[in-house]
């Protein structure tokens, strides 16, 4: 903390500061000044964060001064000291907030109170910033999160007539789609140099960070756009939906040149080792999850083959192309068979997807690229019912890497067949509990993300429970109404940044979850039966 003294009579500067310094540990540095246009300029220079002021002075008196210094930097806490008692002063100080008045000669136990009391009041100030930046930044990751998984629901979507609502979701989530042509990319994290210090596992998100800026970077510098995504409970792979003019169409090579560039940057920057996959471009949205389908077989390939870190589909030769997909039929019957926690009839669905494939006599790799499609598809079916994959796998077996340990058609079979069994078991777990797991884990979610829009359907899906049986159950568990709790939740936080910040009603409301203020202040009133303001000063003056 700075402090500037301000008095025209030299013995008493020195002697309140002398003082300052003395008795107040947490004050860093005291500056002197004996006129007040002076001090003025230096209040400009050194950023003080109190004033210490005489009342009376020459040219200049001090509440002229202070109100000089609010203009230019109303943060300033005041202090006013005078040899004179007089009442029109000090009604004039209060008025201009001052923090105190104290009468010359100054006593250290009074001049201690003041400045403990000024402290108190700046670290709640920083404090409470603090706390606004991180619920702003936790906002942030909710949005980012809401984008993730929009995007993977875009590139996995097979029913081409609900595209349109997944775009106008995207497009409400900031992401825009605005020139003519979309491709999608795969990004594999092949290595990270140990240098770096970046290889624990608690450092994915900087790692995840570093890519997806340079790619970011890099593909607008083109001219075109970039949202890059990932599968959240895989750590060696990103993703991207690229959206661009028509010149890379025609000239896929500067695609390609632009796709090394980033890999060499990564490289070079980071010593970050990736392999990119690229799928074809197409001037239909509709058309993105044939793009990622191929993005995924051209990095399988690249997999393989250590000549290059990237790789378009129509580079890769034709034996290792996919020449078969499932039908859509055979997926929607799969999810539809694990969503009602049906095995029996799942593992039959799988032991026919494995005849047909046997029927076609397709290569091996050709095998692999479609047991990594019916695991993307479970994989799809996990993230969407918001279920972590830590609850359900001990190991990492839901993904390429646990694919690519099997080779023959029975073992693959038998690997996605467990993948499937694990996830029908875990369903029946959540619904023998009788809801009571459910509800306790939805009540830390409401917790820790008040803030964000909350949707009883979402977390029904993600529990296996009919949104209307979660509404009772809930009612039941709680003894409150769903959006009851969760205003709650949201008020009780509203009341605690009331009390322990200096922040304004309408930014409490933005950070609590109410985009409207009105909206938020009418709510307050019928759980508080006080406005905001009101509520803050009534509980404030029973503190003073």
């Amino acid at each position: 903390m700075k402090v500037l003294v301000v008095d025209d009579e030299e013995f008493i500067r020195n002697g309140i500061a002398n003082k300052i310094k003395r008795i107040i540990p947490y004050v860093e540095e005291v500056y002197k000044c004996g006129d007040a246009y002076e001090a003025i300029e230096m209040i400009q220079n050194i950023n003080p964060s109190v004033v210490v002021t005489d009342i009376r002075m020459p040219e200049l008196d001090g509440l002229s001064f202070i109100e000089k210094v609010i203009n230019i930097n109303p943060h300033i806490k005041f202090i006013i000291i005078s040899g004179y008692q007089e009442f029109e002063y000090a009604r004039k100080a209060i008025q201009l907030q001052v923090e105190g008045y104290l009468l010359k000669p100054v006593e250290n136990e009074q001049l201690k109170e003041l400045f403990d009391g000024i402290y108190n009041k700046l670290s709640n100030q920083v404090e409470a910033k603090s706390y606004l930046t991180q619920l702003k930044h936790q906002a942030k990751d909710g949005l980012q999160l809401m984008q993730n998984k929009y995007l993977m629901d875009l590139v996995y979507c097979t029913e081409k007539d609900n595209m349109e609502s997944i775009v106008a979701i995207l497009e409400s989530l900031e992401i825009y789609f605005n020139l003519s042509y979309y491709c999608s990319i795969v990004i594999k994290i092949n290595h990270i140099d140990s240098r770096l210090g970046l290889t624990s596992y608690e450092n994915q998100d900087t790692i995840r960070f570093i890519i997806r800026n340079i790619i970011q970077e890099i593909i607008e510098t083109k001219g075109s756009r970039v949202w890059v995504f990932e599968d959240l409970h895989l750590t060696d792979k990103m993703y991207a939906v690229i959206n661009h003019g028509p010149y890379w169409s025609c000239h896929p090579e500067e695609q390609i040149s632009c796709y090394r560039q980033m890999a060499s940057r990564l490289q070079e920057l980071t010593g970050i080792d990736i392999s990119i996959g690229s799928g074809r471009s197409y001037n239909d949205i509709k058309q993105i999850g044939d793009s990622y389908q191929e993005a995924h077989t051209a990095v399988i390939q690249l997999s393989s083959d250590k000549d290059g870190s990237v790789i378009h589909i129509d580079n890769v030769p034709r034996e290792n192309k996919i020449t078969f997909f499932l039908p859509d039929y055979e997926k929607v019957l799969l999810i539809s068979h694990m969503r009602n926690n049906d095995y029996i009839e799942a593992d039959k669905m799988i032991d026919t997807i494995f005849c047909t494939i046997e029927d076609y006599n397709l290569s091996k790799d050709n095998i692999k690229i479609l047991s990594l499609e019916i695991i993307m598809i479970i994989t799809k079916f996990v993230i969407e019912s918001d279920i972590s994959m830590e609850k359900i796998f001990t190991e990492n077996i839901c993904s390429e890497e646990y694919i690519r340990q099997h080779t023959t058609p029975q073992q693959l079979k038998q690997a996605i067949k467990q993948c499937v069994k694990l996830i029908c078991d875990y369903m029946i777990q959540v619904k023998k509990s009788d809801g009571e797991t459910a509800i306790e884990e939805i009540k830390t979610y409401i917790d820790k993300y008040y803030y964000t829009e909350i949707n009883l359907g979402q977390l029904a899906n993600k529990y296996f429970i009919n949104s209307s049986y979660l509404s009772q159950l809930f009612k039941n568990k709680t003894g409150k109404k769903f959006t009851d709790y969760i205003t709650n939740v949201r008020i009780e936080k509203a009341k605690e940044l009331l009390l322990s910040t200096n922040l304004k009603t309408y930014e409490i409301a933005e950070v609590v979850g109410y985009s409207n203020p009105r909206y938020f202040s009418e709510v307050f009133v019928k759980y508080e039966n006080h406005t905001p303001t009101q509520f803050r000063q009534k509980n404030l003056d029973v503190k003073g």
